[in-house]
C-alpha cells in the first residue's frame, strides 16, 4: 500500500505503522535521543509538506474565486458527489 509511516505510541514495544495499520518495529538508531531527533526531523518534514499543500490550496481557491467573481457569465458550482 505504501504511504507515510506514523509512530503508533500506544502499540506494544513502540512500532511504526502506515495508514492501513501495517507496520513493524522502529529501527534502532543508537540512543533514545537519536531516535527522538529522527522522529522530530520526520515530523518537521511532514508539517512543512502539509503547510505547502495548504498554501497551494488557498492559492487555488483564491484563483477560482477571482475567476468566478469576475466572469461576465453565470457560473454554477456543482458537486457531482453530493447525494440527490
Amino acid at each position: 500500500m505504501g504511504g507515510p509511516d506514523y509512530l503508533a505510541l500506544g502499540r506494544p514495544g513502540g512500532s511504526r505503522c502506515n495508514r492501513s495499520g501495517e507496520g513493524g518495529p522502529l529501527p534502532l538508531s543508537g540512543t533514545p535521543v537519536a531516535e527522538v531527533n529522527t522522529l522530530m526531523a520526520e515530523l518537521r518534514e511532514t508539517a512543512a509538506k502539509r503547510q505547502a499543500a495548504e498554501r497551494l490550496l488557498r492559492d487555488s481557491e483564491r484563483n477560482c474565486g477571482w475567476v468566478t467573481d469576475n466572469a461576465p457569465v453565470a457560473i454554477a458550482h456543482c458537486d457531482t458527489e453530493a447525494p440527490l
